[in-house]
């Protein structure tokens, strides 16, 4: 064998695992990630799908049809800050619930409608009042029911 077969095989077998690779990250559904499991003041749960990407975090909940009975986005952002957001190509009405540093609630926007606009640039954005390192998304009508509210603690 010569060490230029042994170079271009190794070579394509890299090229195979990395496409392998590529192909799987795009298939996984929702229940496939990570979850963390969320408890309100009331002690209802809510299981969010946990991102902290850069990338995951943008992307949040667009493009999605629905988001299932007592399902969330939680975000988790590396440091503290003024975080705003926007329901721009998501395609349902959210509750977005901001959390400080000990999971308590700083800032709640209820029914926060999609956005309909083409445009990103006319997307409205909601929060960022208060400094937050979480930020809970979850169906509309769920937070205030479950007694989210400023002040009051989430666990997870």
């Amino acid at each position: 064998m010569s060490s230029k077969w042994i170079g271009s095989a190794t070579c394509a077998l890299g090229a195979v695992t990395l496409a392998l690779m590529l192909a799987g990250c795009g298939g996984q559904s929702p229940d496939e990630l990570k979850d963390t499991v969320v408890t309100l003041p009331n002690g209802k749960q809510i299981k969010a799908e946990t991102v902290y990407g850069t990338l995951e975090i943008t992307r949040g909940l667009m493009f999605r049809e629905t988001l299932g009975k007592d399902r969330g986005m939680l975000f988790l952002h590396p440091k503290p800050g003024m975080y705003q957001y926007w329901t721009y190509n998501v395609k349902f009405p959210l509750d977005i619930v901001w959390m400080d540093e000990g999971h308590k609630v700083v800032e709640v926007y209820p029914n926060a409608p999609p956005c309909t606009s083409k445009s990103a640039r006319e997307c409205p954005t909601y929060g960022g009042r208060h400094t937050a390192r979480y930020v809970l998304e979850m169906n509309a009508n769920l937070a205030v029911p479950n007694g989210i509210r400023e002040g009051v603690y989430l666990m997870f």
